[in-house]
């Protein structure tokens, strides 16, 4: 019977893959998500901005549940025994939020702006 701080890292290590799947599958479904919205056109606030919207809170969820799993099961196995690897992925998703704040906010202000106008 395995040891419940084996359990832990595995339910740790289920969380995170999920949490992962949720914020890459958000960016992946947000186009055809926002071409459906355009074409049932229901009003700037209630159709495209209300997707937008809800994707950037799925967004902060998946990412926010990235780093607290990654960060959990980094302290849980101990920072010298964390691969070469998992430091890599950890820098890319850090690099993918900071481009998510650094190009995609102004988007979404100005796309915001131009359906309030009409």
């Amino acid at each position: 019977m395995p040891s419940s701080g084996d359990v832990l890292v595995l339910v740790l290590l289920v969380l995170h893959v999920t949490f992962a799947a949720v914020w890459f599958a958000n960016r992946l479904g947000l186009p055809s998500d926002m071409r459906d919205a355009i074409r049932a056109m229901e009003g700037p606030e209630h159709g495209l901005a209300q997707r937008i919207r809800r994707s950037v809170r799925l967004d902060g969820v998946g990412a926010a549940g990235v780093f607290v799993t990654g960060g959990l099961l980094v302290y849980r196995r101990g920072f010298g025994d964390v691969d070469l690897t998992v430091w890599v992925g950890a820098a890319v998703a850090v690099g993918l939020v900071v481009m998510s704040f650094l190009v995609t906010r102004p988007a979404r202000r100005t796309l915001r702006a131009a359906l309030s106008g009409g």
